[in-house]
């Protein structure tokens, strides 16, 4: 009967993949510019090598560009079990001859806002510590939140997770004389209490983005995501994009619709065609889908600083070997929202080149040609580097 169940179980999981398989090879054209493709058939006959392979049936086909003619899936296909393992390799261990594994700072973002002010780095700070049904302010001084609603005391903030990722329940929260609104909507303080659940959260004043990010989408905190690595005493920046949300969400990390922009130069200016992404869908775009705004016409303020403020940041925490920072943008020059251990390749693996520089920064790529590493190999050739 075990053995019943598990054949079904497989027949069941085997159809679901071909179902994905067959629906991914008959995506339509997405890219803005005309190009050469493979045959459908093609498409689908790759999409099962990748899945039986590595376990992987995925947009990353087509994010990595496998479906244009010229290239080929065992030379220019890095699948994402391969990235992760290098990432994590060299992240998720004991670092600098220490015995402890420093990522915990990235996962707790009070110790992260608390560790990297002891530094000195302009990092955004919460107004309030939130355990269930108490308030903890900076100073230690404890109230509940039935009070602070009380007080009357106007005030906008931003609330997350302690210890949440992506963005997910994060809400903004509005107290006035007009009352209490979640999310821009009247609430009652029970339905407050009932959105913080058992979780702890920390509470934020708004960040002001300088005129010049925020005009991309302005409900949304947009922030320039540098990704470092350390190389000997050094630190060395492997890429750099700018996320922004889209149709009015609040973040830029959630919700359906998510927008993505590398950088063309050294001034900060954004490449021409970015990325647009609905649910697992994603389509090139010049323009942002809200606003209209054109890429080519945008640069990040204070640029340079920004890179610079990543590699300082990662100059304090130099055990763990790479680091996503999340930096957000103000009028007074950049400031430090979040740093990601575990930080996404998926977006940047479409640039080309991201892959060999990933690859490099790990002492995985020989010179001159581009490596080949199935996931357990890429695990113990990171290992043993």
């Amino acid at each position: 009967m075990y053995r019943l169940r598990l054949v079904k179980s497989r027949l069941v999981e085997t159809s679901r993949a071909l179902s994905e398989i067959v629906s991914l090879a008959s995506w339509d054209e997405f890219r803005l510019a005309p190009t050469r493709r493979k045959t459908r058939w093609r498409r689908f006959s790759e999409l099962v090598y990748i899945s039986l392979r590595w376990g992987e049936v995925s947009n990353r086909y087509y994010m990595q560009g496998l479906d244009r003619v010229e290239s080929r899936v065992g030379r220019d296909y890095m699948p994402y079990s391969t990235f992760r393992a290098i990432r994590n390799a060299r992240n998720r261990r004991p670092g600098m001859g220490t015995p402890y594994d420093y990522v915990c700072v990235f996962q707790d973002k009070l110790l992260f806002e608390r560790y990297f002010a002891a530094g000195g780095l302009p990092v955004v700070a919460s107004e309030f510590v939130v355990r269930p049904a108490r308030l903890i302010e900076p100073g230690g001084d404890a109230i509940s939140v039935d009070d602070l609603i009380a007080s009357g005391k106007p005030q906008r903030l931003f609330c997350k997770p302690q210890c949440g990722i992506r963005g997910a329940n994060t809400f903004m929260l509005d107290i006035g004389a007009n009352g209490l609104f979640i999310d821009g909507a009247p609430a009652e303080p029970s339905m407050l209490e009932d959105r913080l659940g058992d979780e702890r959260y920390l509470f934020q004043r708004p960040i002001t983005q300088h005129e010049q990010i925020a005009k991309l989408h302005p409900t949304s905190v947009n922030t320039l995501r540098v990704v470092t690595y350390r190389r000997a005493d050094d630190t060395e920046v492997l890429s750099v994009s700018l996320r922004m949300g889209a149709d009015g969400d609040i973040t830029d990390n959630a919700g359906a619709n998510r927008v993505f922009a590398g950088i063309r130069d050294e001034e900060g200016r954004l490449i021409e065609t970015g990325y647009r992404a609905t649910g697992e869908r994603f389509f090139e775009t010049r323009t942002h889908p809200t606003t209209g705004v054109r890429f080519r016409d945008c640069a990040i303020p204070f640029y340079r600083e920004c890179l610079d403020l990543a590699r300082r940041a990662h100059a304090w925490i130099p055990e763990v070997y790479s680091v996503g920072w999340d930096i957000a943008v103000t009028p007074e020059g950049p400031r430090l929202l979040e740093g990601n251990d575990d930080w996404s390749g998926r977006v940047m693996l479409m640039v080309p080149g991201f892959r060999d520089r990933v690859l490099r920064a790990h002492d995985l790529l020989d010179t001159g040609s581009p490596a080949r590493l199935a996931p357990g190999e890429a695990s113990a050739a990171a290992r043993h580097h």
